[in-house]
């Protein structure tokens, strides 16, 4: 079996140096048919002959797909060069195949498996993560009819819609605002009336032109009984699947932050300012390292989360949300930070800026309206008593220890499935209490930074669970208040430093100590709670992470945990 680092090398070999203007999948190409409101047809046609597609098909269903982290690896390669293709052409049918691998009996799962593997499309037409533990509300509403179905409706904009040969939908099934009212379909678009599905594109300025987003409309459209996927009002528990989602979907979108970071960096060597050069600014250096130290914490969290959707799949209504909002924060925060240090040059129509550019543009598009503040914390809020009560399986006392695999970047895992979640998972309390225990784990015995970094989160995990404990009803419910978002959001921020913390323990060779400290101290300061390290000691970090930037931009290494080489 490959590993996932060798199979994103065969990926990125197939792509090319995506800085150099010749190669025909490279940035520049990209650009130009990003600017004509084209499918990227050259990078298309390189992933269909890598083979991407059995990737997106699992193995017990023909296909090559094991392991969401490894899946990650190779979708984030794409999600470099190009959101919109690395979204049309890998993470949407991904996703959109997820609720057919999850509710689909055999002959579903094989159909949908066959279309993929024989290179054709597969859409999703989906209104996304629920708000909270509140069911969505589709576009499209479903009716018995004697020969099966009948579907009306209209759904948000889906990426690759029109080129789609198959549509996952979601539609109510049943009375509106019960939870148990909706079902999926699958539906095969050679199969449906010439005048049922009609298409409206999105408008061009919202990112991802290339992926050309279409809303989806169809009118009493006849759909058999075949196409059920849930048994009749079970959608929303398939919509369990969005854990998945909120996984994947940031952790691939940190490949944007990652070749941005690149890119301005590679400008600040290059480019004086005053007579002197960008990148000895001192505010320049301090923005750059601390964009690089927040890609870091949000690796570690993705790279964590995924892991637990193999070793704790029943809590990812738990973890998923914490993951989403915090990596979709500081991926938004760290491209805003990289444009900012661009000025004017940010709309320059070639080069750099205009990469960095079409990045931002693309992963706001994608990834902050799937994984949006409001959404993600409303889905934490049910969690908070779980903390307070230190969760089923392990409390904040230190007496559990946090299971290695989580950390263990790259290690074995059994492979993903896909059945729903049972129906008590809201309630475990597992992962949180996990990776909050990690963060200030051993924070009495640890010296220099990192130690004292460890207490100051092991004392604010303490605040937070008194504070979850006095939470009654009234304070999670329909339009809670500003208290409990704020106590929900400081979670995340626990986490990724569980997360940090336990990367380092068990992999330092992917975060040594001095990096971890530049992570944590990035994090506390998003808490209630003075600064950790002195003046000296963050320089000596920011040194640090500045010498390591450059080593990685000069040998085109990557700049997430992996730091793998890659052609450039």
């Amino acid at each position: 079996m490959t590993t996932p680092l060798s199979q994103a090398d065969v990926l990125d070999a197939a792509l090319g140096d995506p800085w150099d203007d010749s190669n025909p999948a490279g940035h520049r190409a990209a650009l130009e048919a990003d600017e004509r409101g084209e499918p990227f047809i050259e990078g298309e046609r390189r992933l269909a002959s890598s083979g991407l597609n059995a990737q997106l098909v699992p193995r017990s269903e023909g296909g090559l797909f094991i392991r969401a982290d490894q899946l990650c690896e190779l979708l984030r390669t794409v999600w470099r060069r190009d959101p919109g293709l690395a979204l049309g052409d890998g993470l949407a049918p991904f996703l959109a195949g997820v609720a057919v691998w999850s509710s689909g009996d055999a002959g579903q799962r094989a159909k949908a498996a066959k279309l993929l593997l024989d290179g054709r499309r597969l859409a999703g037409c989906d209104p996304g993560p629920a708000l909270g533990e509140r069911p969505p509300h589709p576009g499209f509403a479903a009716t018995r009819a004697p020969d099966g179905w009948r579907l009306t409706g209209r759904q948000t904009p889906v990426a690759g819609l029109r080129r789609a040969d198959a549509l996952v939908v979601l539609a109510r099934t049943g009375d509106p605002g019960d939870e148990r009212g909706l079902s999926r379909f699958l539906l095969d678009k050679a199969e449906l009336p010439d005048s049922a599905l009609r298409y409206d594109r999105q408008d061009a300025d919202a990112g991802l032109r290339g992926a050309q987003l279409e809303s989806a409309a169809l009118t009493d459209c006849p759909v058999p009984d075949s196409a059920l996927l849930d048994a009749p009002g079970q959608g929303f528990d398939s919509l369990r699947s969005a854990g998945i989602a909120r996984s994947l979907l940031p952790a691939v979108g940190l490949g944007a932050l990652d070749s941005a970071l690149r890119a301005v960096t590679a400008m600040a060597l290059e480019t004086r300012v005053c007579g002197r050069g960008m990148a000895e600014v001192p505010l320049v250096r301090s923005t750059l390292t601390g964009v690089f130290a927040d890609l870091l914490a949000a690796d570690a969290l993705c790279a964590t989360t995924l892991r637990a959707l193999h070793l704790l799949p029943e809590q990812a209504a738990v973890y998923a949300p914490s993951c989403g909002y915090l990596s979709a924060r500081l991926l938004r925060e760290g491209l805003e930070d990289l444009r900012v240090l661009l000025g004017t040059r940010s709309a320059l129509p070639e080069g750099r800026p205009a990469i960095v550019r079409k990045l931002a543009r693309d992963s706001s598009a994608a990834v902050f309206g799937s994984c949006s503040s409001y959404s993600c914390l409303a889905a934490i809020l049910p969690q908070l008593p779980s903390l307070a009560r230190g969760g089923r399986a392990v409390g904040w006392s230190g007496s559990a220890e946090p299971p290695r695999l989580l950390f263990d970047l790259g290690a074995e895992l059994p492979e993903l499935g896909f059945a729903p979640a049972p129906a008590d998972a809201r309630d475990a309390g597992h992962f949180l209490n996990t990776l909050i225990e990690a963060a200030g784990n051993g924070g009495a015995g640890v010296p220099g930074p990192v130690g004292r970094l460890a207490r100051r989160l092991r004392e604010q995990a303490a605040r937070l669970r008194a504070e979850c404990a006095g939470f009654g009803p009234a304070d999670l419910a329909e339009g809670p208040g500003a208290h409990a978002f704020e106590a929900a959001s400081r979670s995340a921020v626990l986490l990724a430093a569980g997360a940090g913390r336990g990367v380092h323990r068990h992999r330092p060779d992917l975060l040594d100590e001095t990096a971890l400290a530049a992570v944590l101290d990035r994090l506390v300061r998003r808490l209630p709670a003075a600064g950790v390290l002195t003046q000296t000691e963050r320089m000596e970090v920011e040194d640090h992470l500045w010498l390591e930037l450059l080593r990685r931009v000069r040998q085109t290494r990557l700049l997430d945990l992996s730091a793998r080489r890659v052609p450039g």
